[in-house]
């Protein structure tokens, strides 16, 4: 470490460059002196407090470095083993599985039931509302019998 003190006058500020007024700096020789013997023991002491972390350092690096490559490898075979899935999904066909007719037969029988199942709503429907005109039909006539029971007693009463 090169350390210079500077002496400022105390009208002076830090606004004036050093290198103009060179008269008011001064260097601390005996400052630097005791600064460098004290940084040249701290330099030792420093050094060897370096290399222990530095140490300690390189041991919490080196986990994490194989940590790290250990999770690459997973990854790489992860994605190894997804594309090696996926480009067997892709060669499956209907024809792959067992009893694929089976399949085809029960798609087919579905469709055909659900046609059926539709046409026999819809004439279900249609037997309702024929239902439903032949009561109001049967009442209409039977309405129209009462009324000639009426008619017919009235008259045989007259006679």
């Amino acid at each position: 470490m090169n350390m210079k003190l500077l002496k400022l006058d105390p009208d002076e500020t830090l606004e004036k460059s050093p290198d103009s007024d060179a008269e008011h700096v001064e260097v601390q020789s005996e400052y630097e002196q005791q600064t460098l013997e004290e940084s040249s023991n701290s330099d030792a002491e420093q050094d060897e407090c370096n290399s222990e972390v530095q140490s300690e350092h390189e041991q919490q690096t080196l986990p994490i470095c194989e940590k790290f490559e250990k999770l690459s490898n997973k990854v790489m075979n992860l994605r190894k083993d997804h594309m090696a899935l996926c480009d067997e999904v892709k060669s499956i066909t209907s024809d792959s599985f067992p009893g694929s007719e089976v399949w085809t037969a029960l798609q087919s029988l579905g469709e055909e039931h659900e046609a059926l199942k539709k046409k026999y709503q819809e004439e279900c429907e249609w037997l309702k509302n024929r239902c439903q005109l032949e009561c109001s039909e049967r009442k209409r006539l039977y309405n129209e019998v009462i009324e000639l029971r009426g008619c017919l007693a009235s008259l045989l009463m007259n006679h």
